[in-house]
């Protein structure tokens, strides 16, 4: 049962986070398509719109569910609840999925026209906030109790603001 589950949760993780890293391209395209002019903004939108509904209903949130189903279960089976490095990855996954819900909201907002608050860049860094969940909870799943070390924890902080960095460098040009 132990390595089912597990292949369920990693099967689910990487459908969510293709998901999430779609979607952010998707969102970014779908703002940037607001830009054009009426005749194309019109048939950009549609078409994108309909990307990024698919997407969240056919791929994010039935991945998300698998994966969180799997990952209890296999918490409940290898009894990671009593350990503190479980704890962490709980919030941290409680976190992706306010993340999920956000981006969700985001992309109702499009589809309503009432999401003119951002710029591409800042669509742009949501899209990387992704990318900072997966390394960390991945990370977290490796080293477990090796996790709260100084040099993983500097490693991490470090990649983050690497991606940051390397998201700000792009948009500058």
């Amino acid at each position: 049962m132990f390595h089912f589950l597990k292949a369920l949760h990693f099967i689910g993780l990487i459908s969510w986070f293709s998901g999430l890293f779609y979607l952010g391209r998707l969102l970014i395209y779908i703002f940037e398509a607001q830009l054009k002019s009426k005749d194309e903004a019109e048939i950009l939108l549609a078409q994108l719109l309909g990307m990024s509904g698919r997407v969240l209903k056919g791929i994010i949130y039935p991945a998300m569910i698998i994966t969180f189903c799997a990952g209890m279960g296999l918490a409940m089976v290898s009894q990671a609840f009593s350990q503190p490095w479980f704890h962490l990855k709980f919030a941290l996954v409680l976190g992706l999925i306010g993340y999920t819900i956000y981006c969700g909201k985001v992309n109702a907002l499009f589809k309503k026209g009432m999401f003119t608050a951002w710029s591409s860049v800042k669509l742009r860094y949501l899209n990387e906030i992704a990318t900072i969940f997966l390394v960390v909870m991945v990370t977290l799943g490796v080293f477990r109790q090796g996790f709260f070390n100084a040099t993983v924890i500097a490693s991490l902080i470090g990649f983050s603001v690497l991606v940051m960095g390397a998201v700000y460098r792009l948009n500058r040009r």
